[in-house]
């Protein structure tokens, strides 16, 4: 069953004729509704009647509230775009100064070390540097130091090992 939906227009044209003196049960009748249903329209009616004289009041606080909700849509844009600007350039920030001087030393010594030893990966460079040299840092920073700097090793897939087995199987 399929249920019913009445404008606000209808629903104020049923109450009225009511109002204006035509039996409640013939009202009901004629439009399919129920009478507690009629009276229920009615005494939303007359409670709201006082409104019927305020329309334009109304209507220029509404419009007044469009065009405020308009402004501050337009703001709420803005500074979204602002925000992701910002987030945009702090997510580019580069290596500090400090930290560039402080790693110079090692990175010269890194490349003495590759110079000797190209084949070497960023373990035994790590290794020898805390072993040997007693330079006491993580194999961490030398891994990013020695692949900001374009000295890790490249793997050879021609060297690659090939298993297979020595005997018969059987």
């Amino acid at each position: 069953m399929k249920r019913r939906t009445w404008t606000s227009d209808m629903k104020s044209l049923i109450v009225l004729s009511g109002l204006k003196g035509q039996p409640v049960s013939d009202i009901c009748n004629e439009h399919g509704i129920s009478q507690a249903q009629y009276y229920q329209w009615r005494d939303q009616f007359l409670s709201n009647a006082s409104k019927a004289f305020d329309t334009e009041k109304v209507d220029k606080k509404q419009a007044r509230l469009e065009i405020e909700n308009q402004k501050l849509k337009g703001l709420v844009g803005e500074l979204t775009l602002e925000l992701k600007k910002k987030r945009a350039v702090a997510v580019k920030r580069g290596s500090y100064r400090a930290v560039a001087v402080k790693n110079a030393p090692l990175v010269k010594r890194i490349r003495e070390i590759k110079a000797d030893h190209p084949f070497w990966g960023y373990r035994r460079t790590w290794a020898h540097l805390k072993y040997v040299d007693g330079i006491n840092l993580s194999k961490n920073r030398v891994h990013r130091l020695i692949k900001e700097h374009n000295l890790l090793v490249t793997k050879n897939m021609n060297l690659k090992a090939i298993r297979r087995a020595n005997t018969k199987k059987p």
